[in-house]
């Protein structure tokens, strides 16, 4: 189904304003946060408040300062009281307070109040530096909008981050009519963004004729109700309502239930594709894999910086997974980067354990007080581990190798043991026969097309298991391109490897896909080029041995005299 021609400009329109509205909120609530972070200080009440009535503004006055500004008011512990206008603030030092204070005798009065100061609470200002997240956020979103505008799934996720990248700034706002507008957009970004996260999901590198199946179109039917329901629970919480429990949590229990969906999609999905299809989705559940536990993060009670300074990391790197997942051309494979991860972990942490046991253990027998020779210690020491870093790092790749990649590192074992034995097989219909059971081993099912040069005009089928067909003229596409390249490409049937010598191209080998379904690593790829290469000049060294044969016959001397 095409796309009509004016979703592509709307859709771009869309992203340009998320992203212009994104800007001028953190442009304007930068002075509050930076004088708060640069002063230690932020607007006090002089109270510690709890929650009140349900569905109320009243809160109940926990603990009270006595020399605080509530209790000047009048105001003591287990009073109600209603802070008119936002709450809480990062400016206003000294400024005018409305409130409204209920007192044990259910009296309501009125009183202003001018605000203090307090510590400033770190745990809030921290958020604010979301905007480094919000940078690449936006980024990918413009990103998404210029490169992938006509795939419905990017343009849905487009959405979702350029909605989503206006993190809690509201309190910093200078204006209630501003801190409205962001309430206001925030709830909407929040709402659309899991509903565009679960599009994205169903519909990435999705064929155009695989139809939903029911309980997605279920789920994608009720998503808009539970999204609506979830505005109304997070306004009501940005708006200091108090909420009955079952209603208090909705919004993260509808957050939950949007990541489970995805990750049962993605599992369906992963297991029908293959290939970089398959690697892809494999990115792709990674990365919302770190976005659910930022937001678990985000979600947790206790407000702490470094609650918050991790919730801001997930969003990176969320950010850059998704980025490297769909905009790159190629992806590696996931078990090669999982490898690379490990290897620098295990080796960042033997590092970082032999210099902590070495500089006990020379403190402990040196006996070093001085502050310069201890310093100088610490320095030989790390010295040492640079020079010897080189050998850890392959001592814990080889130890990751064997942990995580035993089965694959046992099929290179046996082709390398096969390339060894190809040189001694005399006769062409055993070799070739060898190396497809070889190949059919290493890739783990027979899915290998095997042709060689017969004549001036063509390439004959000796085994096809692709059902290529029986033969390929010899300047065909694929024989053009294998002679212009002289290594292995890509084909629609898999990996294409040529018997080359110079600039002729003798034969030519096809790979299917794994059995796993897998792509290739491209130090397979290398080893499968290399073994089809060498059975190539084994072959030709064959062709050679029965000309001399031939000729010995027909002079009339003895054969084993050539051979």
């Amino acid at each position: 189904m095409m796309t009509p021609r004016w979703v592509i400009p709307a859709f771009r329109l869309l992203i340009a304003i998320f992203t212009v509205v994104t800007i001028v909120f953190y442009t304007l609530a930068a002075p509050a946060t930076f004088r708060a972070l640069l002063s230690g200080e932020q607007p006090s009440i002089g109270a510690v408040l709890g929650s009140g009535p349900v569905f109320t503004n009243d809160r109940t006055i926990v603990a009270l300062r006595p020399d605080g500004p509530l209790a000047r008011a009048g105001a003591q512990v287990g009073d109600l009281v209603e802070i008119h206008g936002r709450w809480p603030r990062r400016d206003g030092i000294g400024s005018t307070q409305h409130v409204d204070i209920t007192g044990g005798d259910g009296q309501r009065r009125s009183a202003d109040i001018v605000l203090d100061a307090e510590p400033a609470d770190l745990s809030r200002i921290i958020i604010w530096f979301s905007v480094v997240a919000a940078i690449p956020t936006l980024g990918l979103a413009v990103a998404l909008a210029v490169r992938r505008a006509d795939a419905f799934a990017e343009r849905a996720l487009a959405i979702a981050f350029a909605a989503y990248a206006l993190f809690d700034v509201m309190d910093a706002l200078p204006t209630e009519t501003l801190r409205t507008i962001g309430i206001v957009e925030w709830l909407i970004g929040s709402a659309s963004a899991y509903i565009c996260y679960a599009l994205f999901a169903l519909y990435f590198l999705r064929p155009a004729e695989d139809r939903l199946r029911a309980d997605e179109r279920i789920f994608l039917t009720l998503q808009p109700v539970a999204a609506a329901l979830q505005v109304v629970a997070l306004a009501f919480e940005r708006y200091s309502w108090n909420l009955p429990g079952w209603l208090d949590f909705y919004p993260a229990i509808y957050v939950q239930c949007v990541y489970l969906f995805i990750a049962i999609v993605l599992r369906r999905r992963w297991r029908a594709s293959g290939g970089e299809a398959r690697e892809r989705l494999r990115w792709i559940g990674l990365a919302f894999a770190t976005n659910w536990i930022s937001d678990l993060i985000a979600w947790y009670p206790e407000n702490t910086v470094p609650l918050n300074a991790a919730t801001v990391l997930g969003a990176i790197v969320t950010i850059g997974v998704f980025a490297y997942a769909i905009l790159r051309r190629r992806v590696f494979e996931f078990g090669f980067a999982v490898n690379r991860a490990a290897v620098f972990g295990v080796t960042s942490l033997v590092l970082v354990g032999l210099f902590a046991a070495l500089t006990a253990i020379t403190d402990r027998v040196l006996h070093i007080d001085d502050g310069v020779a201890r310093n100088w210690s610490d320095i030989a020491i790390t010295v040492g581990l640079a020079v010897a870093a080189a050998r850890v790092r392959k001592l814990a790749e080889a130890w990751v190798e064997r942990l995580l990649f035993r089965d694959l590192h046992a099929r290179e074992a046996a082709l390398r043991a096969f390339v060894r034995r190809s040189s001694h097989f005399e006769t062409d219909p055993a070799l070739l026969a060898a190396l497809h059971d070889a190949l059919a081993q290493f890739i783990g099912r027979n899915a290998v097309s095997i042709y060689r040069r017969a004549g001036a005009d063509f390439y004959v089928a000796q085994i096809d298991d692709l059902g290529l067909g029986p033969s390929f003229a010899v300047d065909a596409p694929i024989a053009v391109e294998l002679r212009s390249r002289g290594a292995a490409m890509r084909d629609g049937s898999g990996w294409v490897l040529p018997m080359q010598q110079g600039g002729r191209v003798d034969g030519f080998v096809v790979v299917g896909e794994k059995a796993d379904r897998e792509i290739y690593r491209p130090d397979e790829i290398e080893l499968l080029a290399n073994c089809v290469r060498q059975v190539g000049l084994d072959l030709q060294a064959l062709r050679v041995t029965a000309l001399e044969r031939e000729l010995a016959q027909q002079r009339g001397a003895p054969v084993a005299e050539c051979a």
